[in-house]
């Protein structure tokens, strides 16, 4: 008789397991873009590489701000919705065509509502233009 084994106990493990199985999975992850260094930043486009298997999405939030602080303050607008929207997305939709702050976050959302089922990101970027040129 093993003494390593004699009762072990699994309720934590088992506490886990119950929540994954009860509950449908969300998250979020966050980043931040920096745009020009001189002049007004014109965010072009949300471009991403991800896998949405059936019931499952990927949202993106996205928000503008002046430095980093504005930032943290601004409101977060809905952007793009995967798998009803496709990449590239064009930022103007929802960020306007004029001039823009030098920072842009950017929230990915995930949700499942198919249990063993997750949506993989495998890639978030943007596109921008300076005066002078694209970045």
């Amino acid at each position: 008789m093993l003494d390593e084994l004699d009762g072990p106990y699994a309720y934590s493990d088992l506490t886990g397991l119950q929540l994954r199985n009860a509950t449908n999975p969300v998250g979020y992850w966050e980043t931040v873009f920096e745009g020009c260094e001189e002049g007004s930043t014109r965010w072009a486009r949300l471009v991403w590489d991800l896998e949405t298997p059936p019931g499952t999405t990927v949202s993106f939030q996205v928000r503008t701000g002046d430095d980093l602080e504005g930032l943290a303050s601004a409101p977060w607008t809905e952007a793009a919705t995967v798998p009803a929207d496709s990449s590239p997305f064009e930022l103007q939709e929802v960020l306007g065509d004029g001039p823009g702050d030098p920072f842009l976050g950017v929230r990915v959302n995930i949700s499942s509502e198919v249990h063993g089922a997750t949506p993989v990101v495998h890639r978030v970027g943007v596109l921008h233009s300076c005066p002078g040129g694209f970045s």
